[in-house]
């Protein structure tokens, strides 16, 4: 009974076995493999933040990425949702072109033409190193946490961009299928 707006982000909580999915009201809402019907999830005060464009899922806890308000916040489960105080993880940040998040046990984000890590909330050495162009309007991010990569889609250069988490570039796929990137997502059986 509660009207879903256009999707903005979308999370999988393993621990929950759920799909998360955030809209452009900034509501929340879970999608179980059980239930298959999606169901509005409390997030607390996320009126109050000043965007909200992508969210990840860590050790249950859930991440919110806020640009505008130069943070990414880390709100703990509570019994139904995430209806706790939320905390902030960088401490404020110069993050207002921000995009994309993954999390770990460090953050990366991707901002503009660059793909940046956060491990306890400061700013690591450059990522991607070696790579032969930057990423040109990257679109989205995704890990693969049993190998170690991080996957960018990169629509402006029409290619994916493969990188270790310790900020090595690894390879890239480029094929004339990949010109209109919007999304991305992994198997872990394919990569």
């Amino acid at each position: 009974g509660t009207p879903a707006r256009d999707p903005v982000s979308i999370a999988w909580d393993q621990q929950g076995n759920r799909l998360l999915l955030l809209d452009a009201g900034r509501g929340l809402f879970s999608i179980a493999e059980s239930s298959k019907t999606p169901v509005p999830v409390p997030l607390r005060g996320s009126g109050e933040l000043r965007s909200a464009v992508a969210i990840a899922v860590y050790l249950r806890n859930l991440y919110l990425l806020d640009p505008a308000g130069g943070e990414i916040w880390r709100y703990l489960p509570a019994s139904d949702g995430y209806d706790s105080e939320r905390t902030g993880v960088l401490g404020g940040a110069d993050i207002g072109t921000a995009t994309g998040l993954v999390v770990d046990s460090d953050v990366f984000v991707v901002d503009q033409g660059r793909l940046r890590r956060f491990r306890g909330g400061k700013e690591t050495a450059a990522m991607l190193d070696g790579i032969d162009q930057p990423p040109k309007a990257p679109v989205a991010l995704v890990e693969d946490v049993q190998r170690g990569l991080l996957f960018l889609a990169d629509r402006g250069n029409k290619r994916i961009v493969v990188g270790d988490r310790e900020g090595k570039f690894v390879k890239q796929y480029r094929h004339p299928s990949l010109a209109d990137l919007r999304g991305l997502a992994i198997d872990r059986k394919s990569t």
